[in-house]
Formats: structure tokens, sequence, C-alpha cells
């Protein structure tokens, strides 16, 4: 359950808030000011701080660097818009701004973006080697860093080979595999998609490191030192 602070000096506002995202699956805190804000922050450790800009005892620009340290995310909140505030809030490391009232549905959809965003940047894969890193779950690979786009066909034969590493897949083996016991593909076909597959995750697709060609016998998948 993610942690929502909200820093808001209208007590209405901030307890229909919190009882808003409650509603959603969240433990939410609110405090009045930005000096208690603060300190709940220490202590509650939240992942995003909803911070209005408009507080009684400090600008909540402010607070923006200090709220950092306690949280990855601050969304600041306002009635205001204009250029510059935007701008001093994200050079502080605010990650949002948005303009009040908005329904609490699109703080919802805006919260989850976070949460997908936070995986996505501390989401140990499950197989990493070289360059490569793969997230069967979330279904995502990177090369070099750098998240690639592979079809299901793809991700399923490059799942099989690293679920095997070392051993030697016979042909006959993955067609079976891959495209079910009542497959129509030959060789032929099998041989295009591992070329393809090599070409996304290779650094040099004609010389492999992950898939090799095992003469006569089919495909092994390396793991490189």
């Amino acid at each position: 359950m993610e942690k929502i602070l909200i820093i808001e000096d209208d007590e209405v506002l901030a307890d229909t808030f919190k009882t808003g995202l409650e509603g959603h699956n969240f433990e939410v805190m609110y405090a009045l000011s930005g000096k208690q804000g603060l300190e709940i922050a220490k202590s509650f450790n939240p992942f995003v701080v909803i911070l209005d800009l408009g507080l009684p005892d400090i600008n909540g620009i402010e607070l923006i660097k200090p709220l950092k340290e306690y949280t990855p995310y601050v969304i600041i909140v306002s009635c205001f818009n204009d250029t510059e505030t935007v701008k001093k809030a994200y050079l502080e490391g605010a990650c949002d701004y948005m303009t009040k009232p908005r329904p609490l549905e699109e703080w919802v959809v805006k919260i989850n973006s976070f949460r997908r965003d936070f995986a996505l940047k501390h989401h140990k894969p499950a197989f990493k080697s070289g360059n490569l890193e793969i997230d069967f779950e979330a279904r995502i690979v990177k090369v070099k860093g750098e998240i690639v786009k592979l079809s299901r066909l793809h991700f399923k034969i490059l799942k099989l080979f690293v679920n095997n590493p070392g051993k030697i897949l016979g042909n006959e083996f993955l067609l079976r595999e891959v495209w079910g016991r009542d497959y129509v593909c030959c060789n032929d076909v099998l041989r295009t998609q591992i070329k393809e597959i090599r070409k996304i995750i290779e650094d040099d697709h004609t010389n492999p490191k992950f898939i090799l060609t095992i003469q006569g016998e089919g495909y092994s998948f390396n793991i490189p030192e």
C-alpha cells in the first residue's frame, strides 16, 4: 500500500481528499502547514507528497527540496498556473504541477503512473548478463539500459532459452515448445525468428554471444562471463 502525504491548509479539503484516496487503497496522512508536513514526511516516508503552494507558514516552493529527502515524488497543486512559478517548481525538483480543482480519478491515475515509473527504475531484473536485462513478470527487455520491443513470439522464444542456459535445444524441441505439438512451422521459420531476436539483443548479431548455433543439433543459450 503506497503512502501519500497531503500538505494543504484547507482542512475540509485535505480530509475529503484523504478519504477519497483511502478508497483507492492508499495510506494517507495530511498536514495543515509546511512545518508539520516536513515533520510527518521524516517518519512517514511517503511515496508521493501532494503539496499546496499557498501554505500559511512557508511558500510551498521552498519545501520541495527538503521533502525530496523523504519522498521520490512531489506534486505541486495550486490555483495558479503562471509560467515562472511552474518553472521554479520543476527546478526545485517537483515531478508534476497540477492546478486545482481536479477530479479524484485524475489523481489516482497520476499516482499509479508514478508507481509504474518507480517500478521500472528500481525493479531488479530476473535475468541480467552484460548489456541484457530481462524482467519476465513485467515482460520488459532492456539492452544497454534501454527498453527494446520484442513481439510475443520473440519473448516466448527468448524466455525458453534463458530458462535453459547451457543446454542444447534441438529444432524439434523448440518448434514444439513455442508453437505447440501440432506445429506446422519449419526450421526456416525458427531460424528467421532467432535471427530477428539476435538483431535486437546481441551487440553483433553476426557474432552472437547469447544465442549460439550448435551445428547439426540446434541452439544453446550462453551466459557470457
